[in-house]
């Protein structure tokens, strides 16, 4: 076998090889897929069980406490109608998705609602689920097929009729205590779950009843579909599974994973769409097929090249031997001749036959050693134009280097140009053959001194080689002793004509100072930066492709002033400089018609001006942004390092005040300056806030957010801060998305916002807060980098006020920046609004003109959560602040230390002081505490989370209460509160010391 086949088989069985390896990659990857597909269905069913459930035993639990609390005998009394009332709708009210709590007596009769005090008497005896009551006798709770009730208003709703029966001993049915539970409750959140476009979520019951899903179809509502297969085939198997089923229904193709709800008679069912979990598996497997097939035809072509240049090699030898045949023909053909001219010429043609060079020149010297007299040229096709060229090198120059040193010498074009003895002929000359690329042999006698050269340029493919010097030595060497032998019979060489030289050396300077004006120009268009050319009357002599790109068109000819109006008097005054002067200008420009930045150098000379500028905008936005964030990351430091000692000598001003207000026999006098002194610690407390929110180190508790209901609430509060002079409206959508934001900060912000506008309203006005949902696309995104695009609540904060100038708005959120009269304003509110929206992930924007009012922008981050939190500082206390518990409080600063002492022991909590966490410790050892106060910031090895770690880890369950008024990164991370963490800011009042207890220590009962 040929060694050709032997290399094509192998490339055969590397290609199979290769593609069952992708195959097998294909197939392996779509496993995976599916695979964690799956796992992202169980994960789904799971959750949504156990929300089913959570639903379902909330109700049952009610169900229950409601007939231990109703005996049978008093439900049809009329006496004890508005107590039973008042029960069911207490459980009403509580319970999760109810719309309906009912009492039945054994016939069906409807006796009782929380919906009416008088309930009509409905007789329910047909429903299918009271008609089960007469076939089963499970005493346990019952789930009926979904029906519509009355909600009130004229609105229906469907719900699903959760029940308990109570029979005698007889097992006789005596009464029916029932629930409406809403469908749309249970479903709430089906149609944000992420399971492709044709995906579908079931809540059955355990026999197959459709009690709801996602896509919700009124129709399927209580249709029986117990011969699918999730009834017939998979969940006899077991309670939770897997699978892969084409739906008979909508005959869409789904992986479905499925989950039976522990302890009820439920089963959730997540169907993916087959088509949409694959789909970035058929993407990968065509990239990864696109670039097999790249490589396939990559090794086709590889072994192409391979044959091509075999083919090459084979090609290359028979040249070689062409041209040793050729060599020795010639050798005896020249051996014949016995004129000198005809023998150098037949070796200028028979030397470019050899090598493929474009021209050949053979030059032969005198009998005296003297200059080279005699030449002769050969030219190809390709210089038809040169054919009567005849002139004879004058012997200087790169020649003279070849025949004093009697040695080869091989150049390429850019080696022969930059030749410092090259005198230089260009490819624009008229009079001399283009020299691309150069070769020189030298002709030496016996003597060794030389007697001529031979020269050859412009090879037909690439640069000469050592194979076309060595050949050319081989027919100098041959072309040498012919020559001797001629010198003896025949004079060599004949003089040039001195008029002749003359007018070719005039032509050659002329060309090379063409060729220098070509290789300035191309220089030119070259550069990065844009150039033109001013003659003294500034009109545009030259412009480099730049300049054209720049300006838009080519101008020359025109004057500066006239093509670019605007620039006559942005840089007339430099150009002016400079062309009086004589001396270089520099400077930085702002051109408005292209709104853009250029820094400029302009060089003076004696016909004009030379310019050269370049668009620095976007270096220049760049450097402003940095210098931004360096600023507000000075003022976030030196925020942090005062932030947390302030406070803490805030909060013993404002706890000490607290203290004497307190006591019963404060003098009047006296109460009125402690109440100054508050006022003036409470400021101080708003100013290291603002510094903190401005610097985004202020923690944020954020939760999902009615941005309609906060506005609502917030509305009074503003016209009772603005007065009656200044008309305040609010204005929102009606399908207003909630916001991820922590409400108690936005009301903040939303105060600073509108007691500015009412200062630039000083003779009255008009205050408008608008909210409405926004999206914030990529382009946005590009041109603003510090905000993500996607969707967001947008609240505009409009006035009708003075408004404000250009240069005031770029340094509207600068801290401590104000317009206002000093003592007036802080310059902290535009700064605090600024730095809270940035913490919470969104953006703010101002609008403003001088005289036409001002309009602030905050876009806030849609929030996922379909409810809103409720947040921790509004949390309801169950019982009065106090108690008889014992409190460990850790905190390293002694006026504070004695502060919480005094205040919790008043009252009534049994307190025990420790100053750092060592000590914290020590006070462990044998003792048991119902809470732990500890500051954040702590002197030693370990913080406050540290140290809370460490207790709860001697005693579990343990509830903590942070407090601090400089967090760090202790218990906040991305600006948020970690969840789960009480927090007490500092400095704070004695009642906000007695309501976070209560509600620290109500976590602490709620684990138990």
């Amino acid at each position: 076998m040929s060694e050709g086949r032997i290399r094509l088989l192998s490339m055969g069985v590397f290609l199979a090889a290769l593609c069952g390896w992708v195959g097998f990659g294909i197939v392996h990857d779509r496993a995976d897929t599916e695979a964690a597909a799956f796992r992202h269905g169980t994960n789904l069913a799971d959750a949504l069980a156990r929300q089913a459930g959570q639903a379902i035993a909330v109700t049952d639990h009610s169900l229950s406490a409601l007939i231990a609390a109703i005996p049978v005998a008093g439900i049809p009394a009329a006496e004890n109608r508005n107590i039973i009332f008042d029960l069911l709708s207490e459980r009403q009210k509580a319970g999760v998705g109810s719309l309906d709590y009912f009492i039945m007596d054994g016939q069906g009769q409807l006796l009782h609602s929380a919906r009416s005090r008088q309930p009509r008497g409905e007789d329910l005896s047909q429903r299918d689920w009271f008609a089960a009551l007469e076939r089963d006798r499970n005493p346990g709770l019952a789930i009926g097929k979904p029906v519509r009730i009355a909600t009130g208003e004229g609105r229906r709703e469907w719900a699903i009729i959760v029940h308990r029966a109570v029979r005698d001993g007889d097992g006789r049915l005596l009464a029916v205590f029932a629930a409406a539970l809403s469908i749309d409750y249970l479903g709430h959140f089906y149609g944000a779950l992420d399971i492709g476009p044709v995906g579908r979520v079931s809540l059955f019951r355990d026999d197959g009843v459709v009690l709801t899903l996602h896509p919700f179809r009124e129709a399927a509502l209580g249709a029986s579909r117990a011969t699918l297969p999730l009834f017939v085939e998979y969940l006899p198997r077991g309670p939770s599974g897997r699978f892969v089923v084409d739906n008979p229904i909508d005959g869409e193709r789904r992986l479905v994973a499925y989950r039976a709800v522990d302890g009820y008679p439920l089963v959730v069912a997540v169907g993916m769409d087959a088509a949409w979990v694959l789909r970035p598996w058929l993407a990968r497997s065509l990239r990864l097929l696109v670039t097999l097939g790249l490589l396939v035809a990559l090794v086709v072509v590889l072994a192409l090249y391979a044959r091509k240049l075999a083919a090459r090699r084979a090609a290359a030898g028979l040249e070689e031997t062409r041209k040793l045949n050729l060599l020795a023909r010639a050798s005896l053909d020249l051996a014949r001749t016995r004129s000198a001219e005809t023998m150098l010429r037949s070796a200028a043609a028979l030397t470019r036959s050899l090598v493929g060079a474009h021209q050949s020149v053979v030059v032969a010297s005198p009998l005296d050693g003297g200059p080279p007299v005699v030449h002769a040229v050969s030219l190809s096709d390709r210089y038809a134009q040169w054919r009567g060229y005849e002139e004879a090198p004058t012997g200087a120059g790169i020649y003279r280097l070849v025949v004093e040193s009697n040695k080869p010498m091989r150049l390429t074009q850019a080696e022969l140009e930059a030749h410092p003895a090259w005198r230089g002929f260009g490819e624009a000359s008229d009079r001399h053959p283009p020299m691309r690329g150069w070769l020189a042999v030298p002709l030496v006698g016996q003597d060794g001194s030389n007697i001529g050269v031979i020269q050859l340029s412009d090879r037909d493919q690439g640069d000469f080689s050592e194979a076309d010097e060595a050949i050319c030595q081989q027919f100098a060497l041959m072309l040498s002793t012919l020559i001797e032998n001629l010198r003896s019979s025949e004079a060599l060489g004949q003089a040039l004509d001195a008029e002749r030289l003359a007018r070719a050396e005039l032509e050659a300077t002329r060309a090379a100072a063409e060729r220098a004006r070509l290789r300035s120009e191309t220089i030119l268009d070259s550069i990065s930066d844009a150039f033109y050319v001013l003659d003294r009357e500034f009109r545009f002599q030259y412009l480099n492709d730049r300049a054209i790109a720049v300006m838009g068109k080519d101008l020359v000819g025109r004057v500066v002033w006239d093509a670019f109006p605007a620039a006559d008097s942005v840089i007339r005054p430099a150009l002016e400089r400079a062309m009086s002067s004589g001396q270089a200008e520099v400077f930085t420009v702002h051109y408005g018609p292209l709104q853009a930045w250029f820094d400029a150098r302009v060089y003076p000379f004696e016909d004009g001006l030379s310019v050269y500028f370049h668009d620095v905008t976007e270096k220049l936005d760049t450097e402003a942004r940095l210098l931004q964030a360096q600023k507000m990351e000075a003022v976030g430091q030196l925020t942090g390092g005062i932030a947390h000692d302030f406070n803490n000598l805030l909060t013993v001003i404002l706890g000490m005040g607290d203290a004497i207000l307190a006591a019963p026999s404060a003098d009047p006098g006296l109460r009125e300056k402690i109440e100054t002194i508050i006022a003036a610690g409470e400021r101080g407390a708003q100013l290291t806030a603002s510094l903190l929110a401005f610097s985004r180190r202020h923690p944020l508790d954020p939760r999902a957010t009615d941005i309609g209901q906060l506005l609502g609430r917030t509305e009074g509060l503003l016209s009772r801060t603005l007065g009656q002079g200044i008309e305040t409206e609010v204005v929102t959508s009606g399908s207003l998305w909630r916001a991820m934001v922590d409400a108690g900060q936005l009301e903040l912000a939303l105060l600073n916002l509108a007691i500015n506008a009412r200062d630039a309203m000083p003779e009255g006005g008009r205050l408008t807060i608008e909210a409405a949902n926004a999206r914030l696309d990529e382009t946005y995104a590009t041109v603003h980098p510090e905000v993500s695009a996607g969707q967001y609540v947008m609240i505009a904060v409009s006035d009708t006020g003075t408004g404000m100038s250009e240069a005031v708005v770029a340094r509207a959120f600068e801290p401590f920046f104000t317009t206002k009269p000093v003592g007036k304003g802080s310059g902290l509110g535009l700064s605090m609004v600024y730095g809270f929206v940035k913490q919470s992930g969104g953006q703010v924007k101002i609008y403003s003109e001088p005289g036409e009012g001002t309009a602030v922008k905050l876009y806030l981050p849609r929030a996922i959560e379909r409810t809103a939190g409720v947040r921790a500082d509004e949390e309801p206390i169950a019982r009065p602040p106090g108690g008889n518990e014992s409190i460990l409080v850790v905190e390293d600063s002694g006026e504070v230390c004695r502060l919480f002492a005094n205040s919790l022991r008043a009252l009534g909590y049994g307190v025990t002081v420790a100053s750092d966490a060592e000590a914290a410790l020590r006070q462990m050892a044998g003792a048991r505490f119902d809470l732990l106060l500890t500051d954040v910031v702590l002197p030693g090895a370990m913080n406050g989370r540290e140290l809370a770690d460490e207790i709860r880890r001697r005693q579990p369950g343990l509830p903590v209460l942070y407090t601090s008024g400089y967090t760090e990164n202790a218990i906040v991370h991305h600006g948020r509160l970690d969840p789960g963490v009480r927090l007490l800011r500092k400095p704070f009042r004695h009642a906000d010391l007695a309501r976070m207890v209560r509600i620290a220590l109500a976590d602490g009962a709620g684990g138990k």
